[in-house]
């Protein structure tokens, strides 16, 4: 198992994690132990965000996800090998 940079979840594979805008102290002995890495992207104003957010919530959007329970990481990661997922696969804790 590793861990995500921020130490807020572990994963079998490459832990990604969401990190707030602005100013953030990074620990690069941790990075470099870990074989982490910090990325980042544009996504917009943060209105955009909330204004997508609410669009979907009015009009009743759901994200289309294939949901693979904890114990069959196995067979959830052999599903993204092969090509086959379709749209978000994710791992739940249930």
């Amino acid at each position: 198992m590793k861990s995500c940079a921020c130490g807020g979840h572990k994963t079998r594979s490459h832990a990604d994690c969401a990190l707030a805008v602005g100013d953030i102290p990074v620990n690069t002995v941790a990075l470099v132990s870990k074989a982490a890495s910090v990325h980042g992207w544009p996504s917009g104003h943060a209105l955009d965000s909330e204004e997508a957010i609410d669009f979907a919530e009015r009009l009743g959007v759901n994200c289309m996800v294939e949901k693979f329970p904890f114990d069959k990481v196995e067979e959830a990661v052999k599903h993204m090998e092969s090509g086959k997922v379709r749209f978000r696969s994710v791992i739940v804790m249930e």
